[in-house]
């Protein structure tokens, strides 16, 4: 065998030989496609534009803030943003619009049943409205729901009872549904005309509904603006629209409850000083207003005026200073109590609006973590808290957190330095007052003590109206903060799903049904020894083939098989099978030139049996006697002859093995075709048969009375052997002492090629003259145009 390189024509050919496969393939996924279309849930999305407005903070404590702040990482818009997926924004979805049921048939009393099988808001949304059909306001059964399935018997007087159907446990946040239990479920119900029934439902199992409702949520940034959208999917149009709204609904109360805690110790403060400075004031106006009653003094020099006012600008500056300082120590207090409650704190909050754009390692870990969380809820569905796999995402979630917690440090860190730099400017303003305060006490007593009561009085009016302003501004910063996610766009009832995508689906499925059939191909043509065709014998051998006899017809096979008269047994004496005459023509125009002696003696021989060597041998011995050429056939394959039958001899005829074994003293020759138009060709074959034996080796063909036979036929002009398949028997090898030219018959789609090669390496080792491959039942493909000569039908 030869290596060839395997050109494109070739694979070409190889695609077009196993086509079916392929396109067997192909409609079989295109079937799974169409499948998949007709029964695949649609999938709606809806979604809710968002955008987050800039703050009211003061501006100049962002500038004080901006190089501390510096130090740790800042939160960008998607780490915000992160906040629509928490389990507590989630958890409130499912619970405000009843996630976890589903109505699976109403039952009348009278026997109806209403088969329905959809999520409750899907039945609120396109049943409440029908007469017939009772109106469900609400039905809660608590979160932490499992699988199951109930029954909800109503009766005349609005009371309810609730049965088990199907239940894994029973159990409802730690209750079990009885009649005891029934307060902590909310149930509200209008049967129409008053009447009554059964509702059955199933409830969802809570982690699975999380996890797939996580995975139906999406949230997008628009690049580079504060706009986000949140995306809700759903087998339901009008669901996906609900669970959209609501997810912006909650995800803004959710934001709006951290930011008030966030600033209730803050006001507090504020408002206690405010109550106090109040009191103050009105002690300072009284007792300064006596004074100049009892003194008869009302006004003091311009000096002594301008260190009045300078003072109680210090004592303003005191309080500003010290209400900032109480700010930040609320926020190192508030941050120190959260971490003191879990490993990190969210600074989505602290985040100065110039840095809200920044992508930086804070948001890349609690996006990290929000993924590690979800992978171990979906993994603790199927495995334990001490399984390894469970354990290595607990300590990279564990990880994670230590490292926010140091961001959170970080922070703290920064406002501590502020902090600090207050005290000290606070230490710095009582030096100041003290100072400017011996100075008025140096003043005549009178002057002093006058000086001294419209300081404390101007002070105290100025820290009031301090008070009041820092309060009017934190609650217009309040509410900037409560307000600065707005909803652009409310979520819309989409008309379309947006999956199954069906065209698409038909057109991947065509592609994968094509490379499945290409794949399935290559194994089949690396799995498949035989020779398929006249190609795979050019790239594997190196020996010529001599002629490529075509699959006989339907026509020509019966006529064969079922054939009485001898010469319909023969494709090469039908009047009308040109292409066969001509492909055995060609094998003897070719043969005569190879073969030499007189006569030419050839053998017919073959890998294995069935490979149709004795219909060769028979027909070329025909094309040769047509040629006017006297030919000898004897059949030399003395355990399964099959020339006597061919050519409708008498069975048990004496012949070659009679005469080899000295039962007769010559052989018995026999002329089997009858007088036809072209009785004078026909007349020029002779069959020599194997005659009647019993079990015999195959050596005595090399005998020396086989080469006296074969010395003595100098009559003819060709002698042709038909011998045993060499891989069966070595009888055709015995031969090679006598005969030496020969020819191998393969067969397309049965001949493995390792049995072609061997059988030429023995025929070589033999010594015998092999002059090449007769390929048989073989279509000539249509690239294979040097063999396509006289193989048009005629």
């Amino acid at each position: 065998m030869k290596k060839s390189e395997i050109s494109i024509q070739d694979v070409l050919r190889i695609i077009y030989r196993r086509k079916w496969i392929i396109i067997s393939s192909v409609i079989a996924f295109i079937l799974i496609g169409l499948l998949y279309n007709i029964f695949a849930r649609p999938v709606f999305e809806s979604s809710v534009l968002l955008k987050k407005e800039a703050t009211l903070e003061n501006q100049d404590q962002q500038d004080r803030l901006q190089n501390l702040l510096a130090l740790r990482t800042q939160d960008e818009l998607e780490t915000e943003m992160q906040l629509v997926k928490t389990r507590n924004v989630i958890d409130k979805v499912i619970y405000d619009l009843s996630l976890n049921i589903y109505i699976s048939e109403i039952i009348k009393n009278d026997g109806t049943v209403l088969n329905i099988n959809q999520p409750l808001i899907e039945y609120q949304n396109t049943y409440n409205s029908k007469s017939v059909y009772p109106r469900i306001n609400d039905i809660k059964l608590g979160l932490k729901t499992t699988e199951a399935e109930y029954e909800i018997v109503f009766n005349n007087n609005k009371k309810y009872q609730i049965n088990t159907i199907k239940n894994t446990e029973g159990y409802f946040e730690g209750h079990q549904i009885n009649n005891d239990s029934l307060s902590n479920i909310i149930m509200d119900v209008n049967w129409p005309n008053k009447t009554s029934g059964k509702i059955k439902i199933k409830t969802i199992d809570y982690n699975e509904l999380f996890e797939d409702l996580s995975t139906d949520i999406e949230v997008v940034n628009k690049i580079k603006t504060n706009i986000f959208e949140i995306i809700a999917r759903s087998n339901y149009s009008y669901s996906s629209r609900i669970i959209a709204d609501k997810l912006a609904e909650k995800f803004q109360e959710n934001r709006i409850t951290l930011q008030k805690e966030n600033i209730k110790s803050t006001f507090k403060f504020i408002d206690v000083r405010l109550n106090e400075v109040s009191s103050k004031l009105s002690a300072a106006e009284d007792s300064l207003s006596k004074f100049k009653s009892n003194e008869k003094i009302v006004q003091i020099d311009e000096q002594s005026k301008s260190l009045v006012e300078f003072i109680s600008n210090l004592e303003s500056e005191k309080l500003a200073n010290s209400l900032e300082l109480n700010l930040y120590n609320n926020k190192i207090r508030n941050i120190e109590k959260q971490m003191a409650k879990g490993s990190y704190v969210d600074q989505t909050y602290l985040t100065p609006e110039q840095y809200q754009n920044i992508s930086s390692p804070f948001s890349t870990l609690i996006n990290e973590l929000s993924t590690l969380e979800l992978r171990k809820l979906v993994l603790l569905q199927k495995r334990t808290e001490v399984h390894p796999d469970v354990v290595i995402l607990t300590e990279q979630i564990e990880e994670i957190k230590s490292k926010l917690s140091h961001f959170n440090k970080n922070t703290i860190t920064a406002y501590r330095i502020i902090a600090n730099s207050l005290l000290e400017k606070e230490g710095q303003i009582n030096s100041l007052i003290l100072e400017y305060q011996n100075r008025i006490e140096e003043l005549p007593e009178q002057e002093a003590k006058l000086a001294s009561l419209i300081r404390e009085r101007d002070a105290y009016e100025k820290m009031y109206t301090l008070l009041l302003d820092k309060r009017e501004e934190m609650r217009l910063a309040d509410l900037s903060r409560m307000q600065d996610i707005i909803v652009l766009d409310k979520a819309v009832e989409p008309i379309k799903p947006i999956a199954p995508h069906k065209k698409l689906n038909l057109l991947f499925a065509a592609l994968s049904g094509m490379l499945i059939g290409l794949f399935g191909v290559v194994i089949l043509q690396i799995s498949d020894k035989k020779i398929a065709d006249i190609k795979d014998i050019e790239n594997n051998f190196n020996y010529p083939i001599l002629t490529v006899i075509p699959p006989f017809e339907n026509i020509a096979t019966e006529t064969i098989t079922s054939g009485e008269v001898v010469k319909n047994r023969f494709v090469t004496m039908m009047e009308d099978n040109f292409r066969y005459k001509e492909a055995f023509r060609s094998l003897e125009i070719k043969l005569s030139s190879k073969v030499n002696g007189k006569p030419k003696t050839l053998m017919v021989t073959s890998c294995e049996e069935n490979a149709g060597k004795t219909t060769i041998a028979s027909e070329l011995a025909i094309t040769i006697a047509q040629s006017n050429k006297k030919v000898l056939l004897i059949d030399c394959d003395i355990k399964a002859p099959m020339i006597s039958e061919k050519f409708g001899l008498p069975p048990f005829s004496s012949g070659l093995i009679d005469y080899l074994t000295g039962k007769i003293d010559s052989p018995n020759i026999y002329k089997p075709i009858k007088l036809t138009r072209n009785s004078n060709l026909l007349m020029n074959l002779d069959i020599l048969p194997t005659g009647n034996f019993t079990n015999i080796s195959g050596e005595i063909l090399a005998s020396s009375k086989m080469e006296e036979l074969l010395d003595k036929m100098e009559y003819y002009d060709f002698i042709i052997l038909d011998t045993p398949p060499i891989g069966r028997l070595a009888d055709a090898l015995s031969l090679s002492r006598l005969v030496k030219d020969t020819v191998l018959v393969v067969r397309s789609g049965q001949t493995i090629k390792e049995s072609v090669s061997w059988a030429i390496s023995e025929l070589k080792t033999s010594d015998i003259k092999f002059h090449g491959l007769v390929v048989n039942d073989c279509a000539v493909q249509s690239n294979d145009y040097k063999y396509q000569y006289g193989y048009t039908k005629k």
